[in-house]
């Protein structure tokens, strides 16, 4: 769907840039993209896009350098869960956010009762990659229920809000093949290999 006057836009906790890819791709009126992770991790596809009005900064999201009041527009996907303290980052995010503005929140949620097959399969699949990132040491935790979710965001304040449902179409949400590759991938780190649950993950 088309979403007019995007203005200035901040992705927090970019990640490869697949959300704001396709936020760039899909809205119209954008004057500016920023995206900001502690690490770049930027995908090829969009670093070498220069048709895309986009620029790139390691920050941290606890602490961002930009001032009050700086973005139209600010989102935040899949990132809440892999952070230790996500009230502080959302007031980090209200606080750069001008008012009158529009703040995005793009992330998975736990409710087995109004998901599918493929909905429940993923999150089991991030549930087990947040256990291994934890095991690692990377702030990496279990989905939100949607009502603790909407703690979160309520707790901004925010004059108006809407939620909205959006799924992938995955054909067959339990394909042996790209699970084995998916587990495989986790489990075959060598930093893990050595830990007292490695063969009760493998």
């Amino acid at each position: 769907a088309e979403y007019m006057g995007a203005g200035s836009v901040l992705d927090v906790a970019t990640g490869r840039g697949d959300f704001v890819e396709q936020f760039i791709k899909n809205c119209s009126d954008i004057e500016r993209v920023v995206a900001i992770d502690v690490k770049d991790g930027i995908s090829d596809s969009l670093k070498n896009d220069k048709e895309l009005n986009f620029e790139f900064e390691v920050m941290d999201a606890y602490n961002m350098e930009f001032p009050d009041e700086s973005f139209d527009t600010v989102s935040v996907s899949n990132s809440i869960h892999h952070f230790k303290e996500p009230e502080k980052v959302l007031k980090e995010v209200y606080r750069v956010l001008k008012k009158g503005g529009t703040l995005i929140v793009n992330e998975m949620y736990a409710d087995e009762d109004c998901q599918t097959e493929a909905q429940i399969t993923a999150k089991e699949l991030h549930h087990l990659a947040a256990e291994i990132n934890l095991l690692k040491g990377v702030p990496h935790f279990p989905t939100y229920y949607k009502k603790d979710l909407r703690s979160l965001i309520n707790s901004l304040n925010l004059t108006l809000s809407e939620e909205v449902d959006y799924r992938f179409p995955i054909e067959n949400p339990k394909d042996e093949e790209f699970l084995k590759q998916i587990t495989a991938h986790w489990t075959n780190d060598d930093v893990i290999k050595d830990l007292e649950d490695y063969e009760k993950l493998k």
